[in-house]
């Protein structure tokens, strides 16, 4: 009874202090870059605070001084990405350079849409909220106790079970398991074979709870720096790690930020595409990240095929969100998540994936945030 007394207090504290947020738009460890002097060095710098890297800043403020910079705005205070009813227009009307869900077109010419704001993707996605399958943690040599914690930890905040269905959503469930896809597990955040009810992160009200709201059900408070329009242009590298980073404000004016100590860290965070942006490592395809060589090699010598496949394409292929990979675990990082080769700097997101988990990554990508962030304070 007593655990189950501190559990509904520390739910009820974590939603008071999500609250605060979502009334007024505005929370004190959350500024503006052009309004803001650091005056100290940080213990851990985070690039990114997108879905895991509020997940990761808000654990490590427990014990130690962060910085999170998020080159994107709030989404507190706007409706157009927090309610429900407005969550279909994200992807049907992307916006420019400064909006949240910023349209972009690939090198291969495929049009797209990237986040732009804090909690990144899950600010602006279609809200499934499931697990990844046993063999994707296996695959990543993850620890099955500390990851089935992680996830809870994120879903006590941000995870919620669907109570209202459309005729459609009925007659769809009730037609799978009239086919024989079984067995009927009802609901459950888990991955499973067969027929379920997943979560989401709208809750009940209609509201959205994007991974920012880690930052506000869990990070101390006196221990965290989040500054918005801070695009972060250069990891400064020195002795072989890292000592800090370059960002800009929205302004233009060049700003520095640094590393406390020796022990101290930078953690990408900048998701699947952003992360890209600050490495250069070969690719298994052939080229560098900044200079892909994406054409099928059993192609290059008939140019015309090879030209009329990619002009299908360029016509033809789109897609929105659930981008992984780029930065493989074993090949770009350790499995610690840290860069080979480099001191005092990790990158935790989904570029390290080495598959796709086979659903909405949300929900994977917060557990990791978490699971890092805890591996660290176990090991520091």
């Amino acid at each position: 009874m007593l655990k189950f007394h501190l559990f509904f207090i520390a739910v009820i504290y974590c939603t008071l202090r999500i609250i605060e947020a979502n009334d007024d738009g505005a929370v004190s460890f959350i500024r503006e870059a052009n309004s803001t002097t650091l005056e100290h060095k940080y213990d851990y710098i985070v690039v990114g605070g997108g879905t895991a890297g509020c997940a990761i800043a808000a654990t490590l403020s427990q014990r130690y001084k962060v910085l999170v910079l998020e080159r994107g705005g709030s989404p507190y205070g706007n409706p157009l990405l927090l309610r429900i009813e407005n969550s279909g227009n994200t992807f049907a009307n992307p916006g420019g350079l400064e909006a949240p869900n910023q349209a972009f077109t690939s090198e291969d010419g495929v049009a797209s849409i990237r986040p732009n704001v804090l909690g990144g993707g899950s600010s602006i996605n279609g809200a499934v909220y499931n697990r990844a399958p046993d063999e994707f943690i296996s695959d990543a040599k993850l620890d099955k106790n500390l990851v089935e914690s992680s996830y809870a930890w994120v879903e006590k905040v941000v995870a919620s079970r669907p109570r209202n269905f459309s005729a459609f959503q009925n007659s769809i469930r009730g037609a799978l398991l009239e086919v024989g896809v079984t067995p009927d597990f009802g609901f459950t955040y888990k991955y499973v074979v067969g027929t379920k009810t997943t979560g989401n992160t709208f809750d009940s009200h209609g509201q959205r709870h994007p991974s920012s709201d880690l930052l506000l059900a869990y990070a101390n408070h006196k221990n965290i720096d989040v500054l918005l329009h801070a695009t972060v242009y250069k990891v400064l590298l020195q002795g072989g790690g890292s000592r800090g980073v370059l960002y800009t404000d929205n302004l233009g004016r060049s700003h520095t930020a640094l590393l406390s100590s020796e022990r101290s860290e930078v953690i990408i965070s900048a998701g699947a595409l952003g992360t890209l942006v600050f490495g250069n490592q070969s690719l298994p395809s052939g080229g560098t990240v900044s200079s892909p060589d994406r054409r099928n090699a059993t192609l290059v010598a008939s140019g015309s095929v090879n030209r009329t496949i990619s002009e299908f394409c360029r016509r033809s292929v789109s897609t929105n969100y659930h981008y992984h990979g780029g930065c493989p675990l074993g090949e770009v990082v350790d499995w610690s998540f840290r860069v080979m080769g480099l001191n005092g700097l990790r990158v935790v997101d989904g570029s390290t994936f080495l598959s796709t988990p086979g659903t909405n990554p949300q929900a994977t990508v917060m557990m990791l945030g978490r699971y890092v962030g805890v591996e660290i304070l176990k090991t520091r």
